[in-house]
């Protein structure tokens, strides 16, 4: 059997519309070139895995990794890395947006470099229907991840390049399986002797499925910034957490006083009613945003509902116990209180992070 040139680990989610498409695209351009294609699915519930099982029943060079109880895009890119064999190995995503007919110039250009980026800031590169409010967000993200990486590229955002098998192996390692960017967390990691090119090509417009990307890429995007400047010790996510919780007592306040003050409903009722649309609010925020990476879909939600419900009431508990007992001996009311409010607040965060949002 002839060793594998190139290849291309997809990570895929809900992208049935596409497999076929993608996979006959690759058939088309590589003909010169002996390849591989590395499916890794996080379990998508539209059929995504059962379409990769047909092609690869009659191919052999598609293969595919089936994740269960696992999710995040570098994590995906991380296990596909690993369990590739070609001499080079490119990344790129299912949705058809990557034109993966520069990867024979990307292959031919790592015969000089560890690293070739395909840019859509160079040369002829560009983007197809982007609005302009988009691609001011994707350039001023670009600008600010160029700050803090030692290799100066013009499109550290790509999600499509491809890497020298050694340059793979080493980095891989060092990047963060709860990231959501790994060239940007390679490049920033790389020794300073690290050989990049960069090819240009348009980002095309996705034809099925739906797009992956929301306002949780800024965020993500500064705590990588941040833990790169400070160290992984920086305590993102739980600001994060704070954060919802900060919106939380805002919903709270916001129910209450509606339906106590102008509806006129019993204030008993009402103080219920604002605990239980706050805490469910709380909960989506933070499944949506701060837990994003082991963000809990479809069955699983009711029942994380559930324990992120229990897991309040046990930091409720606690916040008043330690309130009491602090008032009890001498403390001030304020700083009792206080106090209490912080033990609750913590207690429900690790609480939340090591049991709604664990991962399996």
């Amino acid at each position: 059997m002839s060793r594998v040139q190139l290849s291309v680990v997809i990570p895929t989610y809900n992208e049935v519309d596409n497999i076929a498409a993608l996979v006959q695209r690759l058939r088309q351009v590589l003909t010169d070139h002996h390849w591989e294609v590395i499916f890794v699915d996080d379990d998508s519930p539209d059929g995504t895995l059962a379409a990769i099982q047909a092609l690869a029943a009659d191919d052999a060079r598609i293969r595919y990794i089936h994740r269960q109880g696992r999710r995040g895009l570098n994590s995906a890119c991380k296990e596909g890395i690993l369990a590739a064999s070609g001499d080079c190995i490119a990344v790129m995503d299912a949705d058809l947006q990557h034109d993966e007919r520069v990867l024979p110039s990307m292959l031919a250009q790592a015969q000089q470099h560890d690293l070739v980026v395909a840019s859509r800031y160079i040369g002829s590169g560009g983007v197809s229907d982007w609005s302009r409010f988009r691609l001011l967000i994707s350039r001023a993200a670009t600008w600010l991840s160029r700050v803090f990486v030692r290799h100066q590229l013009s499109d550290p955002m790509s999600g499509f390049f491809l890497m020298r098998r050694d340059f793979a192996l080493r980095g891989v390692d060092q990047i963060d399986s709860d990231g959501f960017k790994i060239l940007l967390e390679l490049v920033a990691k790389a020794p300073s002797s690290t050989r990049v090119a960069e090819v240009p090509y348009v980002f095309r417009s996705r034809l099925a499925g739906e797009s992956k990307l929301d306002s949780r890429v800024a965020l993500q995007l500064l705590a990588f910034l941040l833990k790169h400047r400070f160290g992984q010790r920086f305590p993102f996510e739980l600001c994060l957490y704070a954060l919802v919780g900060g919106l939380g007592v805002s919903v709270h306040l916001g129910v209450l006083g509606g339906l106590h003050k102008i509806v006129g409903l019993d204030f008993r009722l009402a103080q219920a009613l604002a605990i239980l649309l706050a805490m469910t609010s709380n909960f989506y925020l933070n499944n949506w945003l701060t837990f994003a990476n082991s963000q809990r879909r479809h069955a699983s939600t009711l029942r994380a509902l559930l324990s992120y419900g229990l897991v309040c009431s046990m930091g409720a508990g606690l916040s008043y116990l330690v309130s009491v007992f602090l008032y009890a001996h001498a403390t001030p009311w304020w700083l009792a209180s206080f106090s209490g409010i912080l033990a609750g607040f913590f207690w429900n965060y690790q609480a939340a992070r090591l049991w709604v949002w664990c991962r399996a």
